[in-house]
């Protein structure tokens, strides 16, 4: 016979039930669950505001880079290259300036660019500076005094660098020491004679040739032809830049900004850039003279990549896209 007590011992010890552990597993199976879904929506919802966000960054990176090139182009010395498109715009941007220490024939030595030597103790002089290297085919402007010594009949002498200078050395040649000599305008002293230079044979454009008024300590502005159109790179598409003018097959344009949406309501292609005169009339795509030109509005739209759940988009999953238009006005009105 069992006592209470020994009854209440062998209760005590008793197991966990078969149910009791089904039903402990499908609350925890709930809990996880829920716990799993709202990982997942945050994640979902993480990718989302990261693609919107690199989609706004890449078009705010447009908006910064080309207006700095557009600002700076004369319509009406022609640095806006015809045709005008409305997909794509070939320009002739000023990418240096330069003094020149001598001319020997259609040849120019230029001052050794960045800081040079001081010609007292007081003084520090930049004369020259570039963006870029000068290369064969950039555009240099030397300025031409004209015959009084009065600004108002000073022009720029438009002329190209030739493919080759004298002896087969290249039409922008970079000299390992300096060529502008002290006694060739006291532009430098003899501590520059270590720097280097360049010497530029130039060719006339248009039936220009070198003014006669150019020597030493006459200013020169080189300019080079760049393009932005479409490039497309692994199906994606981007604003492409190309660095020496016509962008084509011997020169394919890289990526500059992107990817944009190409294209809208079917195979038409997205206008990016739009034209007007000074009244704010628009000039039609194709027009082939460009010195009209006061004003381009730049329009660039942008889609992610995939579809995303984020704000902006039109269903619970889509693309989100958005756009960003620039209106910029030709500074430069003036004759280059």
């Amino acid at each position: 016979m069992h006592t209470p007590t020994e009854r209440s011992r062998r209760r005590a010890r008793r197991g966990t039930t078969l149910m009791e552990l089904m039903v402990v597993m499908v609350i925890l199976a709930i809990i996880m669950a829920g716990a799993f879904a709202a990982l997942n929506r945050q994640q979902v919802a993480t990718t989302g505001q990261t693609a919107t966000t690199e989609l706004r960054a890449q078009l705010n990176e447009a908006a910064r880079i080309l207006p700095v090139e557009l600002r700076s182009v004369s319509s009406v010395g022609s640095d806006i290259i015809g045709p005008l498109y409305a997909d794509s715009l070939k320009l002739r941007v000023t990418y240096g300036t330069a003094v020149i220490c001598q001319v020997v024939g259609s040849a120019v030595d230029l001052v050794p660019a960045g800081r040079l030597s001081p010609l007292d103790a007081t003084k520090n002089y930049t004369l020259s500076s570039f963006v870029y290297d000068p290369q064969p085919g950039d555009w240099a402007f030397v300025l031409n005094e004209g015959a009084t010594a009065a600004t108002i009949d000073d022009s720029w002498t438009p002329m190209t660098i030739a493919n080759s200078g004298s002896g087969g050395a290249s039409g922008a040649r970079k000299n390992a020491t300096s060529t502008c000599l002290p006694a060739l305008g006291g532009y430098t002293t003899a501590a520059d004679a270590n720097k280097s230079n360049y010497t530029l044979n130039l060719n006339g454009s248009g039936g220009s040739s070198m003014p006669a008024t150019a020597g030493a300590g006459t200013p020169i502005k080189l300019a080079r032809e760049v393009g932005y159109t479409w490039v497309q790179r692994n199906g994606d598409w981007y604003l492409g830049y190309c660095s020496s003018g016509y962008c084509g097959l011997a020169n394919t344009p890289e990526p500059l900004v992107g990817p944009l949406w190409h294209a809208m309501n079917g195979s038409a292609v997205v206008p990016v850039f739009t034209y007007y005169d000074a009244a704010g009339a628009q000039i039609p795509a194709g027009t082939a003279a460009t010195t009209g030109v006061a004003r381009i509005v730049v329009t660039l739209r942008a889609r992610t990549k995939g579809v995303v759940s984020a704000a902006g988009a039109r269903t619970a999953r889509d693309y989100v896209t958005d756009s960003l238009q620039v209106s910029i006005a030709i500074r430069n009105r003036n004759a280059t």
